[in-house]
Formats: C-alpha cells, sequence, structure tokens
C-alpha cells in the first residue's frame, strides 16, 4: 500500500519468475529488469496572479491568465484552468492562444507551462468579442498536475468582470462664458461597471484644435 511509502524516497524492485514445469525452473532474483523509482504522494503547488480577484477586463488587448506551479519531486506536468460564465453556469472550453466557446459541460483548459515555473493561457480579442457578455463575471481557478500523477486542489475563486463600455465625460461649466474671476472648469464622467479611473481636460483657443492653440 502506497500509504506505507514515504513522499521523497526511492524504492528499489527485484522481479522473480518461475514456469509450471516440475520443478519449477525458477530464473532467481533478476537484477537486470529491476527498476528504481522515487515515491511522489505530495500534490504540486500552484499560485494564479494575474487578472486580480475583483478586477475589470476590456477587448483591447487579449485576456491573459498567468501564474506560478511547482513540484519538488517528480516536477509539475500539466496546468489546467477552469473558466466559469457565473450568470449562465457555462464553462470555457479552448486552447491558449485559440478559439473556443462556453458549454455547460464543467470543463479543464490546458495552459501553456513553457515558462516553467510560469503558465499562462491567453484568450485572444476575437474570442472575447464573440463570446463574453459586457457587465458580466467570470470565475477563475486553477491546478496541476505533477508527472507522479498527483493532482493539486483548485485555487480559490477569482472573479474579474468583462467591462467594453467606453466612459463619457461632460463639461457642466463653463457652458458659453466665463469670466476672470471665474477658474474652475467642471463636469461629470460616468462608466460602469468598472468606474472612472481618470479625467482629462484639454483647452484650446481653436475650434480646430490648431497648431500652437493648445493651452499647456
Amino acid at each position: 500500500s502506497t500509504a506505507d511509502m514515504t513522499s521523497g524516497t526511492s524504492y528499489f524492485i527485484l522481479v522473480r519468475a518461475q514456469d509450471d514445469a516440475n520443478p519449477a525452473n525458477d530464473e532467481g532474483w533478476y537484477t537486470v529488469r529491476s527498476v528504481t523509482f522515487t515515491y511522489d504522494g505530495a500534490a504540486p503547488s500552484i499560485l494564479v496572479q494575474t487578472p486580480a480577484d475583483a478586477s475589470f477586463f476590456g477587448n483591447s488587448s487579449p485576456l491573459v491568465i498567468s501564474g506560478t506551479a511547482a513540484d519538488p519531486l517528480s516536477g509539475v506536468n500539466m496546468v489546467q484552468l477552469r473558466i466559469k460564465y457565473d450568470d449562465a453556469g457555462q464553462y470555457w472550453t479552448g486552447t491558449h492562444n485559440g478559439s473556443g466557446n462556453f458549454t455547460a459541460t464543467i470543463t479543464t483548459n490546458t495552459a501553456d507551462f513553457s515558462g516553467d515555473p510560469t503558465w499562462q493561457f491567453n484568450i485572444p480579442i476575437g474570442e472575447l468579442n464573440a463570446d463574453f457578455t459586457h457587465g458580466q463575471g467570470y470565475e477563475i481557478q486553477a491546478r496541476a498536475i505533477d508527472t507522479a500523477g498527483s493532482t493539486s486542489a483548485f485555487t480559490t475563486v477569482r472573479t474579474i468582470e468583462y467591462d467594453i463600455q467606453v466612459p463619457t465625460g461632460t463639461v457642466t461649466f463653463p457652458t458659453t462664458f466665463m469670466n476672470g474671476s471665474q477658474t474652475t472648469i467642471s463636469g461629470t464622467a460616468e462608466d460602469a461597471p468598472a468606474g472612472v479611473g481618470l479625467v482629462e481636460v484639454a483647452i484650446s483657443s481653436d475650434v480646430n484644435g490648431g497648431a500652437g492653440s493648445w493651452y499647456n
């Protein structure tokens, strides 16, 4: 039983065969066909580093999901991802940097692990446009499988939200005129669901924005 084995310990196996002749022909303990193996009973470790939990993503660049995985004995063989469309209860099935779609079947996707110990899974812009829904949340989990076949638990769920709506900014003051005692330009800016991160103002003395007309 593997319950009696110690993870990280090497074990030596010998074989011996006898036939059914009387008396039996016995090859004896045959060391040429022996095997030495190391017992790896510990699951690999895995982390999801990006994107951050409760963050927002858009369609100006691919969705990049990445992290690290390690196993000190047999090494990591594979990293798998589970990406769930929260409200619909559907799961992404696709390839790294390739096509995919959401399905009702619980599915895992294989990440690229060529940068050991860093793993990565990208969903291209075209796939985001075709299959992801603005304002909806998506859950991410990952697990690692080592060369010995031990599998880690899935990581804690990270939820990210898809936001492709352009924020809007409006000037509320001034309207038509402004005097020398008035030094404030004000307005409103709105965005959902991510919220407004930055508002910038540009001032020109030329309605066409000609060279040399901009306030600096």
